[in-house]
């Protein structure tokens, strides 16, 4: 790339001396092919060593009552830590009284996989980690949402509620061609 339109500064921190695009993303070469594993900003360092959210979120992940996928996991600065704290936050289905329980079997998860110590581990309800409209986590939102104190269950708009009513009641009408109108033979009743 040649540059950012009309914006020298982004440009000048974009691309390298040799004119190089600096992405931020992490990956490998392997068979002549270039595999993208992760970014750069999102590396958590703790005592030197590197840990990658993605491993965490996947350890997380595997703890029965925490939803597959909807971990994210950051480095947040902490108070007197002398070190960003590392901050696990995982969405559950379960009843909020369960939380403690699962948060500590997340964290116990981590200990034991990776020997990485968490700081805190937050559970949330299903629906409030941040996503893209393609439906992935954005680490960095979370972060920002978590510092600010404001991590809450996303607010559907009223795009999605109505596309979710139309979606309910044209499977309702299919049911109902289907199965008839008790549950019974299909057909007209």
């Amino acid at each position: 790339m040649q540059g950012y339109f009309e914006n020298e500064a982004a440009t000048a921190e974009a691309l390298d001396p040799e004119g190089w695009l600096s992405t931020g993303d992490l990956g490998y070469l392997a068979d002549g092919q270039v595999f993208v594993c992760g970014r750069k900003k999102d590396v958590l360092i703790v005592h030197g060593k590197n840990y990658y959210p993605q491993d965490l979120e996947w350890t997380a992940s595997q703890v029965e009552r925490v939803r597959t996928g909807n971990v994210i996991a950051f480095a947040s600065y902490r108070e007197g830590l002398g070190r960003e704290a590392v901050v696990v936050v995982a969405e559950t289905r379960e009843p909020e009284e369960q939380w403690p329980e699962i948060a500590s079997e997340v964290r116990d998860a981590i200990q034991r996989g990776m020997g990485l110590g968490v700081d805190e581990v937050v559970m949330v309800p299903a629906g409030t980690l941040p996503k893209t409209s393609s439906g992935k986590v954005q680490r960095s939102k979370a972060r920002q949402l978590y510092e600010a104190g404001e991590l809450r269950p996303r607010a559907e708009d009223g795009a999605l509620q109505i596309a979710r009513h139309v979606a309910r009641s044209q499977l309702a009408q299919w049911r109902l061609r289907i199965f008839g109108g008790r549950g019974g033979r299909g057909g007209d009743n």
